[in-house]
This record gives structure tokens, sequence and C-alpha cells, in this order.
């Protein structure tokens, strides 16, 4: 099988991730709205895939990579994950009131944080490092393509009955299951061997597989004395995620009571970036091996910055429109790169476990945005604040990838 073929097999497992969380995050908001007047209230029930994610897939990651079944080490945890995320994602429409939706919500959530780690893992077993940004384009591609469709068939499926894109969604999630199960033959060892770092200084009462939370916090203290880089690219990537994540949280309320649009108009607006980024997930990736992944992401951070400074002068749909697309364009060069260059810092023997660091940062700033952005709607009682927040959000990462940068740089012209 050639390494595009495998590459985009894997990609389907990150397909149903996407149209998953499209519907859930354009749909779900309408629904809390409807029964809940606190926007805090409706920012933290919207934060339980991260708080899911957060506590949950660090753990399936580590796990995956030390499973070994006939089905490999990562799909069984798919086989598992995917048709009981998509069950509960269908039954959401259906829900009565306030307590089965918040059911159906989190039986769903614990079925994504089940499969979402070791799904993205698969990717960095079969292919090796210099090759990852690239191949995390063509997994991106397929899961902006799950974005698109969700956002741009979501839309319209609304607006002609509430439950269809639910229904469908968890039907093409079960598809695409299906289809990498009979395709795909996972290997039952990562293909392209990193070297374990040796750890210095004392760690006698250190267990890399001690899962417990006690062994979460000896972790984070052994990873900030051994591994300055990756705190450095994690706590950007927690800070990029959340100016995202309040976007991708908030855009449909900012959207209806800022722009005057229906939801399902809405969507079609997230669709323009998820289109955008669908179209340069693949150019990102060689991009970034071009220029680099750091400077890669520098880049589009800063001029997704720059359009959200435009947006906030200029809340205007069709200038929102026009934006969200170079918003998309910019924000594949950042996630294409993002999650490459934290697997480039770990053994082969630890890939799960660093892409549940990455997923534990990034859901973490998911918990935190809502919450926050939630905070200052209620109290400033304006939408308009969601891209300053955003804004800010983003210029926190750059503070801490520019420095990051120049410090890789001048250590590659001294070697």
């Amino acid at each position: 099988m050639k390494f595009d073929k495998k590459i985009l097999l894997i990609g389907l497992g990150f397909f149903t991730v996407t149209v998953a969380w499209a519907v859930y995050n354009a749909f779900v908001p309408i629904f809390l709205d409807r029964m809940i007047e606190n926007t805090v209230f409706i920012g933290f029930i919207m934060t339980f895939d991260n708080i899911s994610g957060v506590l949950l897939q660090p753990y399936f990651g580590s796990l995956s990579d030390r499973t070994k079944t006939r089905f490999g080490r990562r799909m069984p945890f798919l086989m598992i994950g995917i048709p009981i995320a998509a069950l509960a994602l269908s039954l959401i429409p259906f829900h009565v009131n306030l307590l089965t939706l918040m059911a159906a919500i989190i039986v769903m959530n614990f079925g994504m944080s089940v499969y979402r780690a070791p799904v993205v893992a698969m990717m960095p077993d079969c292919t090796p490092e210099h090759k990852r940004s690239n191949a995390n384009g063509i997994i991106n591609f397929m899961g902006g393509l799950g974005t698109l469709i969700a956002f741009l068939l979501g839309g319209m499926l609304f607006d002609l009955n509430e439950k269809l894109p639910f229904i469908a969604s968890a039907v093409i999630m079960l598809l695409a299951v299906s289809i990498l199960f009979l395709f795909y033959k996972e290997p039952p060892q990562p293909l392209y061997e990193q070297p374990v770092v040796e750890k210095t200084g004392d760690d006698s009462d250190f267990d890399p597989e001690d899962d417990s939370p006690s062994g979460l916090v000896k972790k984070a203290k052994s990873l900030m004395s051994e591994h300055r880089e990756l705190i450095a690219i994690l706590f950007a990537i927690f800070f990029l995620f959340c100016g995202y994540n309040a976007i991708e949280t908030y855009l449909s309320l900012y959207s209806t009571y800022i722009l005057n649009i229906t939801p399902g108009e809405a969507s079609t607006i997230f669709a323009l970036l998820a289109g955008a980024f669908l179209v340069f997930t693949i150019p990102a990736g060689f991009i970034g091996e071009k220029l680099g992944r750091l400077k890669s992401m520098i880049i589009g951070l800063a001029v997704i910055t720059a359009c959200l400074c435009v947006i906030m002068v200029y809340p205007v749909k069709e200038i929102v429109q026009v934006l969200m697309i170079v918003n998309g364009f910019s924000w594949a060069l950042v996630m294409i790169n993002s999650y490459p260059y934290v697997v480039s810092l770990a053994p082969s023997n630890r890939l799960g476990k660093y892409t549940g660091y990455y997923y534990f940062f990034s859901f973490f700033a998911s918990i935190v945005s809502p919450l926050l952005f939630g905070a200052i709607v209620n109290r400033t009682k304006d939408y308009k604040i969601l891209f300053v927040y955003s804004a800010v959000m983003f210029t926190l990462a750059l503070c801490i990838l520019v420095p990051l940068w120049i410090v890789n740089t001048r250590q590659k012209k001294a070697d």
C-alpha cells in the first residue's frame, strides 16, 4: 500500500472526529440557548467535551502505546469509541429536556475521548519524522473535508429539520470507520524509530506508565525540567486554541446577534473557513517542510490576528466572510505544523503519550476559553468582543513562538 493511501485511510478516522464536532459546535449551542439564559452556563456545558478530553485522552493515548491485539494497537479504540460517539450524537436532537440533552452529550464525549488520541497517533506510527507535516496535511485535508461537509450540508439540513444533521453525521462516522477497519492493516509497532531521550537527574520515583493524579504531577515536573522546548510549544498551543475555540463555540451566536443572520447562514460562514482550510492543508505541509514548522505557525498566527483586528472595526457579514477565507488558509499553516512539531520531540515508544500531551493542552484551552469568554460577555453584554478576545489569545501564542523560533535558529547556526 502506498504511503499516501495509508494516510488517506487513517484520515478517515480523523474525518469522523471533525464531522462530529462540526455539527456539535454549530448546533448544540442553539439548543442550549433555548433552555439556558446564562451565557457562562452555556459555555460550561460546551466545555464538557474538552473536560473529557483533558481527563481521558492522555490516558487512552498512553494506553494505546501499550495495547497489543490482533487488530493492532490503536484500532480497538476506534472500534469501540466511534460507534458509541455516533449513537450518542444521533440522539442529541431527540432530547426532551436539559437532562436528556446532557446525558447524550456526556456519552458522546466519552466515545470521542476513547479514540481521538489513538487515531491521530496512527499517523506518526507509519510516517518518518521528516514527512509528518506533509502527512498531517493529508490527515487534516480529510478532517477539513469532514468539517466542510458538516457545515454546508448541516446548515441546510438543520433549517429543514433539526434532527437531520445529527443523524447524517452519525451514519457518515460509521461508514468511515468501517472502511478504515476493512482496508487498513495497522503495523504492530511504529515503523520508524526515534531515539528514546535519556533522563537526567533524580528520577528514582518517576514511573512513566503511572497515569494516576500523582503520576501526572510527576510527569509535569519531569517535563518542566527536561523538556523546556516541549513545554513552550504546548503553552503556545494552549493560547492559540483559546483563541480558536472561542470563535468556534460562539460564532453562531455572534452571527445571530451581531450580523443578524439565521443559524443556518451562520454555519456557512464557518464553512468558508473550513473550505479554505481544506484547500490549504496539503500546501501548508509542504510550506512547513520548506520554511520550518515554527516559522510557518508564526506567519499563520500573525495573519489571523491581523484579520481579526479588521473584523473588530468592520463587523459586516461580507467582510467577515472574506476574512474567514483568509483565516482558513492561515489556520492551516498553524494546525498542520503544530502536532508534527510536538511528536518530533517524542521517542517512538511514546507517540501516543505525546499525542495525549498535545490534546491535554488543546482541550484544557477549550475548557478555559468558553468559560472565560462567557464571563466577559455576561459582563459586557456584547458579542462584538469575541474577535478582540481571540486576537489577544493569538498574540500571546506569538509571544511564545517567536522567541522559541529565534532560539532554535541560533542553535542551528551554532551547530
